[in-house]
């Protein structure tokens, strides 16, 4: 079974918290996706990076050269995602631009069939079922040991899901993460539904976090 979410690494965090006292509350991981399509023929694209600029500041501050390889891995062995998935076509591409390093994954898939599938081997890719989506975020092991401040840099961060409108999904009814409402915010544009939320719910939670969206 794959490591889920390596984020308590000791360097990563040291690196984080020495951002923080330059960069407070500044956005390190920024997580992007986009779903379309229905529960026989489902897309979705995930983009997950961290800010150099960030990386590269903690770094000059110890007079050492930035190490990228101190940041989780997304993809993997041991990465956040998993990409083997039967049936499914999973494109992974790595970002490593003068601004952002990570990885952008694009998926098409049937729904029907992920829904099958073990909970760990499907996190982040939707379930698309008539009215409703459903999206598990996946546990952080560690985040127990993180620090106040490490949580306070986190709290900037969002999680963006963008969503086709297409017939059925009109408009977003409800929106529930870990069974709980409220703590997302629904934006509708003319073609997308956007859903945000605090990455900070994911980060600091021990258990499988489902996201689950019921449209009108």
């Amino acid at each position: 079974m794959n490591k889920i979410l390596p984020l308590g690494n000791r360097n990563f965090r040291q690196i984080i918290i020495v951002v923080l006292t330059v960069f407070l509350l500044s956005s390190c991981l920024n997580v992007v996706q986009t779903v379309e399509g229905d529960e026989t023929a489902t897309r979705t694209r995930i983009r997950m990076t961290f800010s150099k600029a960030l990386v590269e500041g903690a770094a000059s501050m110890t007079g050492e050269q930035p190490d990228y390889g101190d940041l989780p891995d997304f993809t993997g062995e041991e990465g956040l995602v998993n990409t083997d998935i039967p049936g499914a076509r999973v494109k992974t591409s790595p970002i490593d631009s003068e601004y952002d390093y990570g990885v952008e994954i694009d998926a098409e898939y049937d729904s029907r069939d992920l829904a099958e599938a073990d909970p760990m081997n499907r996190v982040f890719f939707p379930v698309i079922r008539d009215k409703s989506m459903t999206i598990l975020l996946p546990p952080n092991e560690e985040s127990q040991e993180m620090d106040e401040m490490t949580m306070m840099f986190f709290g900037s961060a969002k999680y963006q899901l963008f969503i086709s409108r297409e017939a059925g999904r009109e408009a977003v009814d409800e929106v529930l993460v870990g069974g709980e409402k409220g703590v997302a915010a629904i934006i509708p544009m003319d073609d997308v539904l956007i859903v945000e939320m605090p990455l900070m719910l994911w980060m600091t939670s021990t258990e499988m976090l489902p996201v689950e969206i019921t449209f009108q």
